[in-house]
């Protein structure tokens, strides 16, 4: 899963990766992105670590991307593109605190959240534009399948959209009309979530800017997380015993990873299932309402072509009994069948033969 993090100049947004990441960075450079991939914060994945001492710890993982700043004059610019195509989740971190180094010091979250979002809707509109002028062209108009001919039909609801200041993904388009674009790429069909970036005093105690930043996200329907990416910054350095006291001073259960990432997940309906002994404990990514079969299918192709049962029993009955013995000799395992909906925190042990 890939995360781009996005924000005008001085919002923060790279103060806030390096707090995520905490210094795992993999590549670097002035206008090149910064990647780092992390672990999902579990505690239920640490505490079967705990009890089963497997061999391997195989935690899930999340890619991060600082996406390079642009500049004050050209906003986002054109460098962020490249590393925001693919992303599965965009991150907009906007400034809710004063920057002295900005021609504007003061603090306007509503104006920036609507510049990033002018600038994407405007990069998708040249896109569509352009694939839109070849698919009406007399001379391809005549040569076109049937795919190209729900592509222009997508193409046209989403330039009226676009042009409409809407994002991509309010466009309405048909299940043809979606498998027809599949290959585009389309920033702001890509779902987004708002940082509002904000002083350690507004955690406590939130400022008109800030009030106004999130009245403006639920009026529009965006989701958003308020943070502090100095004090996310401050956490970041700490030892494990110093973090936890320094979060219950500041009245915060978790740090801004851990909020963060389950922020994404629930954008992109995903959930955990796990898969334990004592060769390894891992951690599997999927969407939720998803079967017994498609998860063995995650785990291994083989698996979901040879799926029997799953045996099945969840994090929280393995908590109460007290090990995995325990849950067996309860009768609190099941058997399930291939059309089983697999719950967030299942564990399965797939029985099949190829």
């Amino acid at each position: 899963m890939n995360v781009s993090i996005v924000g005008l100049p001085g919002s923060g947004k790279t103060t806030l990766f390096e707090s995520l990441v905490r210094g795992v960075v993999q590549s670097s450079g002035r206008r090149e992105a910064n990647v780092a991939t992390i672990h999902v914060p579990d505690h239920r994945f640490d505490r079967m670590v705990e009890m089963y001492h497997p061999k391997k710890e195989s935690p899930a993982n999340v890619q991060f991307t600082d996406t390079p700043g642009g500049d004050a004059e050209h906003g986002l610019g054109k460098e962020f593109l490249p590393q925001v195509r693919s992303a599965d989740v965009l991150v907009e971190v906007v400034r809710v605190f004063d920057n002295p180094a900005l021609p504007t010091p003061a603090p306007n979250p509503v104006r920036d959240l609507s510049t990033i979002h002018a600038e994407l809707i405007l990069t998708d509109l040249a896109i569509v534009d352009t694939r839109l002028t070849r698919l009406r062209d007399p001379k391809f108009k005549s040569k076109r399948t049937a795919v190209e001919q729900f592509e222009e039909q997508a193409m046209a609801k989403l330039y009226d959209c676009l042009e409409a200041e809407k994002p991509a993904s309010a466009a309405g388009l048909t299940e043809e009309e979606q498998k027809a674009i599949r290959s585009v790429e389309l920033v702001s069909a890509t779902p987004r979530l708002v940082v509002l970036n904000v002083t350690e005093e507004d955690l406590s105690t939130p400022g008109d800017a800030l009030k106004s930043a999130i009245a403006a996200c639920e009026a529009s329907g965006q989701e958003y997380l308020v943070l502090s990416a100095r004090v996310e910054a401050e956490i970041s350095q700490m030892e494990k015993d110093d973090e936890a006291e320094f979060l219950a001073a500041m009245g915060l259960k978790e740090p801004a990873r851990a909020r963060l990432i389950q922020k994404v997940y629930e954008l992109l309906g995903l959930m955990s299932f796990f898969t334990v002994g004592p060769d390894e404990v891992r951690a599997w990514t999927i969407r939720k309402g998803q079967n017994a079969v498609e998860a063995a299918g995650k785990i291994h192709s083989d698996l979901a072509r040879g799926f029997i049962r799953a045996e099945v029993f969840s994090y929280d009955t393995l908590m109460a009994a007290g090990s995995e013995e325990a849950v067996k000799a309860a009768g609190q395992l099941r058997l399930e069948r291939k059309e089983y909906t697999v719950q967030d925190g299942d564990i399965l042990h797939v029985r099949f033969k190829v």
